[in-house]
Formats: structure tokens, sequence, C-alpha cells
């Protein structure tokens, strides 16, 4: 048991230096914040311009029109609203 964790205690390539697969983490992880980002100011400007949408964003289930005219701005049904605010 000892010696198992002797070897895993250790990085498995000399400290200080970078692995090539660190470099290509962080461009991965940048391009996904980016999309992450772009995403969420699209939805903002939805928001904001009243917008809202046809379909909602959790379920992709149609958002009913009654809903629209009551809240136009909105991107989830009922259902998700409802299990967003945590009242379910």
């Amino acid at each position: 048991m000892d010696r198992w964790r002797s070897r895993t205690a250790r990085p498995p390539y000399p400290p200080g230096r970078r692995r090539v697969a660190d470099d290509a983490d962080r461009a991965g992880e940048a391009d996904q914040s980016e999309v992450s980002l772009s995403g969420a100011v699209a939805h903002i400007r939805d928001v904001l311009s009243g917008a809202g949408a046809d379909c909602c964003v959790d379920c992709d289930a149609p958002i009913p029109p009654a809903r629209r005219a009551a809240y136009r701005a909105a991107t989830r049904c009922v259902d998700c609203q409802a299990e967003h605010e945590g009242r379910r």
C-alpha cells in the first residue's frame, strides 16, 4: 500500500516542466469559455429586447403562447421555470 501511494503521489513528469497537453487543455478551456460567454451574451440580448424564446432552453418544449404573452422574455416553460426557481 505504501509503495502504491509513493508512486501515485509523484507527478508523471518532472516538476517545473509543462506538458504539451497542458497547453492544449488550456486552449480547449478557453474555447469552451468563449462559446459559453457568447451564448450568455445572446441570451441577455434576447431578454433585454423582450424577444424571449419559442422553445424552452432546458427541455426544448414549445413555450405556450399564453406564457409568452404574459412574459415576453420567457426562456423556459412553466414547469422548467418552477424547477429553476426551486419550487419543485
